[in-house]
């Protein structure tokens, strides 16, 4: 059943939009999953979203973080050969596209 449900959540981030700058459908999907199990959900004035477990005050503390974001591209060209020339939505994409035939 634990299989099940991590795969549905997989499906579900993974078909959600996450442009850069355009993460609230995935900051939706965490938000609602997390709710359940932190006392506190909130997002910040940068966009991320936190949740709080509180615990005793001898209990250590931890912090895990991720992106929210996917790698996004603009297309600003498609040739006759079916190549497409694109431009990065945001720093870093370039490193994550390897030149491809569209589909």
């Amino acid at each position: 059943m634990v299989w099940d449900e991590t795969l549905q959540l997989f499906k579900e981030l993974t078909e959600a939009p996450g442009a850069p700058g355009f993460e609230g459908p995935v900051r939706e999907i965490l938000a609602r999953r997390m709710a359940p199990l932190a006392d506190r959900v909130y997002t910040d004035n940068l966009g991320s979203l936190v949740a709080e477990k509180r615990g005793t005050a001898a209990s250590p503390k931890v912090m895990i973080a991720g992106h929210m974001d996917e790698v996004g591209f603009l297309v600003t060209r498609i040739t006759t050969r079916a190549s497409c020339g694109s431009s990065p939505w945001a720093a870093g994409g370039a490193r994550c596209f390897w030149p491809s035939a569209c589909t």
